[in-house]
């Protein structure tokens, strides 16, 4: 019995074995693949470098559209195209004004 004894305390060592080793390869594919992901994302991040420069330009084109949007009037009509509009009425009530006495003294000639 003692034969059974040590062959089945082999068979118990050797499944223990070969499942330490399968858990080691398992962590070894698991840590192999997160260092491949890393490098990947190092040289995807070494190849776009976002410098102080970039930054600098950037901040300036996005002051630049700040200032053009700044500039964009508020009101709908804005306030010069009104006061634009005003004066070229003022002008046409004038000319109209002027017309309309001018045809009453036409008119007033024309009448015995």
């Amino acid at each position: 019995m003692s034969d059974q004894k040590e062959a089945g305390n082999l068979r118990i060592l050797t499944w223990g074995l070969g499942v330490m080793i399968a858990g080691l390869v398992a962590l070894l594919s698991f840590f192999g693949h997160a260092i491949w992901d890393h490098n990947g994302r190092i040289t995807a991040i070494e190849a776009n470098r976002f410098t102080a420069k970039d930054g600098q330009a950037m901040m300036a084109q996005v002051s630049e559209l700040s200032q053009r949007v700044a500039k964009i009037p508020t009101r709908v009509p804005p306030e010069w195209f009104e006061k634009r509009v005003d004066k070229l009425e003022a002008t046409q009530e004038a000319i109209q004004r002027d017309l309309t006495l001018l045809i009453r003294a036409v008119d007033q000639l024309k009448t015995p």
